[in-house]
């Protein structure tokens, strides 16, 4: 996750800067750390549970169904999948944090809600294509695996 941090908030730096923002260079690794940390260690209203408390249960619940249970195949499949779920889920959002981060630090004030324009944007997504919040006002994703993101308004 630290890794991606750093990727998302270079890239974005990069982006912002076409825009006529400021360059915002690299994040520093003790930034990266606190970002990530603080992300992973906070409740999050997509998937209401913190990361680190989510890993241990599941940890805890393989344990247990390890040892009670005769399919442990079967068991370890289902950990794999649930852990990967979750997985995938908390990479988006350390990516949306890390490019809101970005886009604070290089001086973005407007952000742009932006959908996939396609058959499989959701009812609760489809009114917010295109709104323009405030950058400390932007709605967190309503729900799991959205695809839609935070885009920059271009500086006039």
């Amino acid at each position: 996750m630290l890794e991606l941090a750093f990727a998302i908030y270079e890239e974005i730096g990069e982006e912002v800067s076409r825009y006529g923002y400021k360059d915002i260079g690299k994040i520093s690794a003790k930034a990266k750390k606190a970002l990530v940390e603080t992300v992973l260690s906070s409740p999050n209203s997509v998937t209401k549970y913190e990361y680190e408390n989510e890993v241990l249960r599941k940890r805890d619940r393989l344990s247990e169904a390890l040892r009670t249970r005769s399919d442990v195949n079967s068991e370890w499949r289902r950990a794999v999948s649930l852990w990967s779920n979750m997985t995938a889920q908390y990479a988006d959002i350390v990516t949306d944090e890390t490019a809101l981060r970005a886009y604070k630090d290089a001086g973005v004030e407007y952000v742009m809600w932006v959908t996939q324009e396609d058959e499989k944007v959701c009812e609760i997504c489809k009114p917010l294509d295109g709104e323009i919040f405030p950058i400390n006002e932007a709605p967190d994703k309503q729900h799991w695996h959205c695809r839609c993101y935070l885009a920059p308004i271009e500086r006039k």
